[in-house]
């Protein structure tokens, strides 16, 4: 059943599970926990369509960071983020839930094969392959060629995305979840508060922007509103915790993270290799496989490094020309993304003579606790404070990004496959400019352009803010995603995170909710 809260009657909703955000993470509870005997409320900001009166809700202040990135990054819309998605879909590596001596507070409290049966039923709802857990590869392996960089120290290895092109999981899932009985969403509906009693949350305070206010009672609540709204909305429940829920440590809103990615120079690479796989093989209209080269788990250790994956994009195609200058890339570097997701790559031929291609590196960032989400002074049309974000590059992210660069390029010589001429010699990559990717806007073009600076792309996967510990002192959920101290409150997506690695988080975000939802539909009322 569908409501919408502007046109609701009533100053109250009793429900079983109330579910707070409907983006992937929201989206993939409610659909799993439809015909559990529960009785669930999904409560979305926006509507079925997006509107300016919603953005400005997203409103933030970035002193450190691109005034675009917050605002662009998130959309309050039923679907949140899945309604631009590019697609791109890759389990975390086993290495991602190590505690790793040389990364400073990593460590999740799962291992990572606690979610193999999770990844493979999310790989059924979004409709891709599954992978071999064993393995980079998803199943059936692509029988394409592959770069072996592999002698002397196994410093690199292929691992291959699935992109399932046009995932709005809002248009998917609307009529599935609009005609239940057991299901009620409720549409325009803004979460300001929830208020709480020693141990549980007694209410959820909703409000619509024409002037409605609503309490939820629920016997259990989930916040799935991102890593940045996650950490607002406990931050800014102060009723009898000054501190706001969740944080008595003063943890909430630390550790934010994102997926730093940068051009970083080009290769040439000699006759003979087919980069078929490398620039996106196309399996179905909308499925694409795309394989990249990730640094691994060996090498990281041997060299104290984050993990990082290169992406080639061959030249000459409609993301850029290698020829010119890096700047130009880092433009184009989000329509490579883009263009990728559909599948454009695909569609010329390899060239015959050596190969030009750029060099893309996305890279993990560690967890630092100095990244964090804050409450502003300034407030919304709600009068709540508005998150302030706090993020740089540390000297780890960027020594991990550039020697990357650097065995990527010895390992290229070395091998006899081909040379790299890096565009990261004299950047110090702490002070170069840093955007949202996919929505650039032709202000950002031309700054960057005419400034001719090196410019590091981050992608909106706000990671880390409500990190997973069994130790309070060391996260704000549990290994079950329930807040500390809080029984009846769980936190759903990337927020959970401890550590991000260096693949794209929304298939983990399905995983780690379909675990949670198997939690709640056992859960006693």
């Amino acid at each position: 059943m569908h409501v919408d809260a502007r046109e609701h009657d009533q100053a109250s909703i009793r429900t079983d599970v109330c579910i707070i955000g409907a983006g992937a993470a929201g989206i993939t509870l409610a659909v799993a926990l439809m015909n559990s005997g529960r009785r669930t409320l999904l409560v979305e900001s926006g509507g079925f369509e997006r509107t300016t009166e919603h953005d400005l809700l997203n409103a933030a202040e970035t002193p450190t960071i691109g005034g675009g990135y917050l605002s662009g990054s998130r959309v309050r819309i039923f679907g949140g983020t899945t309604s631009h998605w590019t697609g791109f879909c890759l389990p975390l590596s086993a290495a991602t839930f190590a505690e790793r001596p040389w990364v400073p507070d990593s460590g999740w409290p799962i291992d990572g094969t606690e979610l193999h049966p999770f990844y493979e039923r999310a790989c059924i709802q979004i409709g891709i392959d599954p992978w071999d857990p064993d393995a980079c590869d998803p199943i059936p392996s692509p029988e394409l060629p592959r770069l072996s960089l592999a002698s002397p120290s196994d410093e690199f290895e292929t691992r291959v995305y699935q992109i399932r092109r046009r995932t709005h999981f809002g248009d998917q899932f609307r009529d599935m979840l609009t005609e239940a009985d057991d299901v009620t969403l409720l549409t325009h509906a803004t979460c300001t508060e929830l208020r709480a009693s020693e141990r549980a949350v007694d209410h959820a305070l909703l409000r619509t922007l024409t002037g409605k206010r609503i309490e939820v009672q629920a016997n259990a609540f989930v916040l799935a509103t991102g890593g940045i709204e996650n950490a607002r909305l406990l931050l800014a429940s102060t009723q009898g915790r000054p501190k706001g829920l969740g944080n008595d440590r003063d943890l909430v809103g630390r550790y934010y993270m994102d997926h730093p990615e940068l051009l970083v120079g080009e290769a040439l690479l000699w006759p003979g290799w087919d980069l078929d796989l490398y620039a996106g093989h196309r399996l179905e209209d909308r499925l694409v496989q795309m394989g990249a080269m990730f640094t691994t788990t060996a090498h990281q250790r041997a060299r104290g490094l984050l993990q990082a994956g290169i992406q080639l994009g061959r030249a000459g195609s409609r993301w850029g020309n290698p020829q010119t200058h890096a700047t130009d890339h880092a433009v184009a570097a989000a329509a490579f993304w883009l263009d990728c997701a559909r599948g454009g790559a695909r569609e010329g031929a390899c060239v015959p003579s050596a190969q030009k291609t750029s060099l893309f590196v996305r890279s993990e960032q560690a967890p630092a606790p100095d990244n964090r989400v804050t409450l502003a002074e300034e407030r919304d049309a709600f009068d709540t404070p508005l998150p302030r974000l706090q993020w740089r590059m540390n000297e780890l992210d960027c020594v991990s990004l550039q020697h990357t660069v650097q065995a990527f390029g010895d390992a290229l010589l070395r091998e006899g496959l081909g040379r790299l001429r890096s565009f990261l010699t004299h950047t110090d990559l702490r002070h170069v400019d840093t955007i949202y990717g996919p929505s650039l806007t032709d202000e950002q073009r031309e700054r960057i352009n005419l400034e001719q600076r090196p410019t590091i792309l981050v992608w909106g996967h706000h990671m880390g803010t409500t990190r997973m510990s069994d130790d309070p002192a060391r996260g704000v959920v549990d290994r079950h995603c329930q807040v500390h101290g809080v029984d009846n409150l769980h936190v759903a997506g990337s927020s959970v995170f401890p550590t991000g690695g260096a693949a794209n988080p929304t298939l983990t975000i399905v995983a780690l909710a379909l675990r949670l939802a198997d939690r709640l539909r056992t859960a006693r009322s």
